[in-house]
């Protein structure tokens, strides 16, 4: 079974990130490193700093001092058997979405510098509890779980048209071809590093195997079963892979992965999350679809509709 996993992809299969963003991202340099996102190097862990909203500090101190608690891994157990307080999980829920949303490249840098810490500093991992809660929120809605698990697990959820899509082609097998978008972003739904409107761009990337080939095997997550069954024609090859193409508006759900570190800066792909509601839903004459029926049961919702209802499945996640 062929499977599709950002995290083992080689260091030159690489993704990139444009300037555009409020969030104080750098440039990158020419040449090959110029297709990764760069952050410069941590200064303190966690990534708290004096100008930093209130809210968003209280919420790296709580997730700080769970993480380094010597009961944390008795309760991340209790959450995988489902026996944790849920007065914890809320908590916990509320602050990995907040921090988040307020600046995802900082969020997964701190996430990064907790693995590498972990033994001495940290006794749990920031990755792991992150999969566990989205798991979590997944499991426990019937309805809406897939939605839920979208909105917590991903980087950025964006309202974007696609500009341009170039490629970076992989020799040894064509499943991994690199396809970089290029896109304008119209709404920020998640992120809010990114500002929608006027300059702003932003650059991910996705590969063929997005859309899973059913004859030769699926994505899939060791404990996770993959969650959905239909591809859009909007995002579908003449080959039954996915593809992007120039004039495209989608809500694209984008995760970051593959660190590397490279000349003192943290550097990542950017990358479509198939997890995250498939990884996009196309925008059409201001109808989102939603042909897995992730957040809705119609196939098709006014997008005014839809943000509406991500509102409403935010404040879950926030309620505590």
């Amino acid at each position: 079974m062929k499977t599709i996993r950002w995290i083992i992809l080689p260091a030159l299969m690489l993704a990139c990130f444009s300037l555009g963003t409020s969030g104080g991202i750098p440039p990158v340099d020419a040449g090959p490193q110029s297709f990764r996102v760069h952050y410069p190097a941590l200064v303190a862990m966690p990534p708290v700093a004096s100008g930093m909203p209130a809210d968003i500090r209280e919420a790296y101190l709580g997730i700080d001092s769970f993480l380094r608690s010597a009961v944390s891994a008795d309760m991340m157990r209790k959450m995988a058997s489902g026996s944790a307080d849920a007065s914890v999980i809320n908590h916990l829920t509320h602050d990995l979405y907040t921090v988040v949303d307020y600046n995802p490249g900082l969020f997964i840098q701190y996430a990064d510098g907790v693995e590498l810490q972990r033994g001495a500093r940290y006794v749990t991992s920031l990755h792991y509890l992150t999969r566990t809660l989205s798991d979590l929120r997944r499991d426990a809605s019937a309805h809406h779980g897939n939605a839920l698990y979208s909105l917590l697990y991903s980087d950025y959820i964006l309202h974007v048209r696609v500009i341009s899509i170039d490629s970076i082609v992989d020799p040894r097998d064509a499943e991994y071809n690199q396809y970089r978008v290029t896109a304008e972003v119209l709404d920020t739904v998640k992120g809010h590093t990114f500002r929608a409107g006027g300059a702003s761009r932003i650059q991910f990337q996705y590969v063929p195997g997005n859309y899973p080939d059913t004859a030769a095997g699926s994505i899939d997550r060791d404990e996770m079963e993959f969650p959905y069954k239909l591809t859009d024609p909007e995002f579908t090859s003449p080959h039954g892979r996915f593809m992007m193409r120039p004039g495209q508006e989608a809500v694209v759900f984008l995760k970051h992965s593959d660190h590397i570190l490279i000349q003192g800066d943290d550097t990542y792909t950017l990358h479509l999350e198939p997890f995250a509601s498939f990884n996009a839903m196309p925008v059409i004459d201001g109808e989102l679809r939603d042909i897995n029926h992730v957040w809705n049961d119609r196939t098709s919702i006014q997008y005014a509709e839809w943000r509406s209802r991500v509102t409403t499945l935010r404040g879950e996640l926030l309620g505590r």
